[in-house]
């Protein structure tokens, strides 16, 4: 068996070893140059080959099995995946639209793949808050660019090429995007071509597969071969996702709404014109609602609350639960109360409450101190007696990415004292203690307290 595409290798039965071998098929010494071979078999299917080791002896996930399909089946649909019919000459899977795969198995391709991390050199779209994206190459009768069987994608500016290779997707650098030059550069690639690499995958997509730098191979790895060895991988993970939505008859990924859940049914996935791949569907996301499929919502991040009774010693709420901001959304809510109720200081008049709200609407961000002792949100967020706003900033930003925060307010037993901003290193804690979140809501005998906001929060720009 002679692979069509990519590296010259073969499938071939080697009869003094009693075994399937792979292994170059355009040297005459084929027997003395393999790389993986099978069990002892007198099989000569293949597909009974059994377990395939690598010439380190160290096993292998190759898997052989034929791809002919059965036109005489009854439920000749079913080998392909019922997304296709059986070609009765080919006996190859002819795949519906919107499918591919030698069973039809995968759905797709995907047109467009938009970075979530940008790969070093990488260039941000205007206005539009996604690090460049790959697109889905064309031939020239306008049928997707396969490479052994698997869509194959570019990014224009920085002319960078994705593709599988048969175990993993690689992102190498081009010449051109023309598609003759593209198909010769992969007929030639090796391993130090490549720029980025992903996981081991089998997916005929490469969204959510993550994807790390192709770094120098380790000194001491010249005898491996180029197809063992691939080098030393970067820290960064990088990852993709795919922007073709679907809205319940066609498409890939699912919107999200602000309720978090992705589905069909929320009208969000709407169909509009590209210039590259014409009709596609892409997620027209609720105000504050970011990302190709509006995962990023209007507040991320983490609150935590620091109580002092007076000794240094904190207690402190919140720490690692990324779910405090979730219902924040500028939209349904508004107002936020952290911790749910008031906290009690102890001042020279005695005791007197402080209760904090969090403020998201489609102008601003902004803390609220009340002296209100109420336990619900109520007017928390709004400026009347007794309530004052200590920190504030507009939304209406030119920023490609989130709006930062990293601060931290201060309360203390002074009547007067409405709070200050402060940066986190401010905050004056000796020891600490975690606590769970039911003790700071109506925490009593305070001294001192501190909320730490470290979160994100999306400028209005990106949605008008």
């Amino acid at each position: 068996y002679i692979k069509d595409q990519g590296w010259p290798f073969a499938i071939f039965f080697d009869k003094n070893a009693n075994r399937w071998a792979v292994g170059p098929h355009d040297t005459e010494n084929r027997e003395d140059s393999w790389s993986l071979m099978s069990e002892r078999t007198s099989a000569f299917d293949i597909t009974e080959a059994g377990e395939f080791r690598f010439w380190t002896d160290e096993a292998s996930e190759v898997e052989v099995r034929c791809n002919d399909c059965n036109p005489k089946e009854v439920r000749s649909k079913e080998s392909c995946s019922w997304q296709g019919e059986c070609d009765k000459t080919t006996k190859m899977c002819v795949c519906k639209e919107g499918y591919f795969g030698d069973r039809c198995q995968h759905h797709g391709p995907c047109t467009e793949l938009i970075m979530q991390v940008a790969f070093e050199g990488s260039r941000g779209t205007q206005n539009s808050g996604q690090h460049e994206s790959f697109d889905l190459l064309y031939q020239e009768d306008d049928e997707p660019l396969m490479w052994l069987g698997f869509p194959v994608y570019s990014q224009k500016v920085s002319s960078r090429c994705m593709f599988f290779d048969g175990g993993r997707w690689n992102v190498i650098q081009l010449k051109s995007n023309i598609h003759s030059d593209v198909l010769d550069a992969l007929g030639e690639f090796s391993r130090h071509d490549v720029l980025y690499i992903s996981e081991h995958s089998n997916s005929g997509s490469p969204t959510n597969i993550v994807f790390r730098a192709m770094l120098a191979a380790e000194e001491g790895d010249d005898d491996v071969p180029n197809f063992l060895n691939i080098g030393r991988l970067g820290e960064t993970e990088f990852n993709v996702v795919c922007a073709d939505c679907y809205n319940g008859e066609e498409g890939i990924s699912l919107c999200a709404d602000g309720s978090g859940k992705g589905t069909s049914k929320n009208g969000i996935c709407k169909p509009v014109k590209s210039e590259v791949h014409g009709p596609v569907n892409r997620c027209n996301c609720e105000p504050g609602f970011l990302g190709p499929l509006c995962h990023t919502r209007p507040a991320e991040g983490t609150i935590k609350l620091y109580l002092d009774h007076g000794s240094g010693h904190c207690e402190v709420c919140g720490e690692a639960n990324d779910w405090s901001l979730w219902r924040l959304d500028g939209i349904n809510q508004t107002c936020l109360s952290f911790p749910n109720g008031p906290v009690f200081f102890n001042g020279t008049n005695g005791t007197f409450a402080r209760h904090l709200g969090l403020n998201l609407n489609m102008t601003h961000f902004s803390v609220f101190v009340s002296s209100n002792n109420a336990t619900s949100e109520g007017n928390l967020c709004q400026l009347e007696d007794g309530t004052k706003e200590i920190f504030a900033f507009s939304r209406n930003m030119t920023l490609e990415n989130q709006i930062e925060i990293n601060k931290a307010v201060h309360l203390k037993n002074i009547e007067s004292y409405y709070g200050d901003i402060i940066d986190p290193e401010g905050i004056d804690c000796n020891t600490e203690t975690r606590v769970d979140p039911g003790i700071c809501d109506s925490a009593t005998n305070l001294q001192h307290a501190w909320l730490h906001l470290d979160m994100k929060v999306t400028p209005i720009n990106k949605y008008e």
